[in-house]
């Protein structure tokens, strides 16, 4: 038996379906004074200004500062998170990494809320915002781990929250492991080959190309040879934009 605001509406909240269950629910107090209850599982029996009417899941209420209570009105469905993938990591040399979060867009609704947290519970509460586009940038978050949902609002009313997405924050300043290994040039041939291993997940460029990489880190490629000594530069680039560099010296006899 809860008590909705200070008009003397109030709700008794009931758990839900044939087998019981528990009950599911959220009473959030507006910035004009009213009160809404959204029902996600079981049912409320809402007392206002001499009324009782049945709030069941999924619908919601909003007591005014008088005692009248709105008609249930439905609530949005959970949104579904697009992107970042589940668990992605976004690396970052000295600047925080500008993180995009985004959702599917729901039928109906005026806003989204979007909460992001540093654990699974939602208690160590970064950001909770209120955005009416499909997508929330943050461009300040520390290294670490970070969990986020979405619900979709109408109004006051607030629907029930996606899944939880979960991604990292990771600082990197040691550049990547590159090693490189020149075969050909001495046999007169035009065409040479350099090979090796990079850190995997960085981009290598050979003389300024950027050249395919294993998911192991491992490369191959071809090189044109001019006739003496060739350099050529071999460059590394971690996703949080270090770099490393090897200079190669090819000679192809005259």
């Amino acid at each position: 038996d809860i008590e909705l605001g200070k008009s003397g509406a109030r709700a008794r909240i009931t758990s839900g379906g044939e087998a019981g269950g528990s009950a599911g629910f959220l009473i959030t107090v507006n910035p004009d004074r009213t009160t809404t209850l959204a029902m996600y599982r079981g049912g409320a029996d809402v007392e206002a200004k001499g009324r009782t009417f049945r709030l069941d899941a999924n619908t919601a209420t909003t007591i005014l500062e008088s005692g009248v209570a709105s008609e249930p009105v439905a609530l949005p469905p959970p949104p579904v998170l697009s992107s970042p993938a589940n668990d992605a990591v976004f690396y970052y040399r000295s600047l925080p990494p500008q993180v995009s979060l985004a959702w599917n867009a729901l039928e109906g609704t005026d806003a989204y809320r979007i909460v992001l947290a540093r654990d699974r519970e939602f208690r160590d509460i970064v950001s909770r915002e209120d955005p009416v586009r499909l997508s929330f940038v943050h461009g300040n978050l520390k290294e670490g781990t970070y969990y986020w949902r979405v619900s979709g609002k109408k109004k006051w009313a607030e629907g029930p929250p996606s899944k939880t997405g979960q991604f990292r924050v990771v600082k990197d300043t040691v550049p990547p492991d590159l090693r490189v290994e020149a075969v050909g040039g001495s046999d007169g041939k035009e065409r040479g080959l350099l090979k090796g291993v990079s850190e995997p997940g960085a981009a290598v460029f050979v003389s300024g190309n950027r050249i395919p990489v294993a998911e192991s880190g491992a490369f191959e490629c071809d090189v044109t040879l001019a006739r003496g000594v060739n350099q050529i530069v071999v460059e590394a680039v971690d996703p949080a934009g270090n770099v490393s560099y090897r200079t190669m010296r090819m000679y192809r006899p005259n």
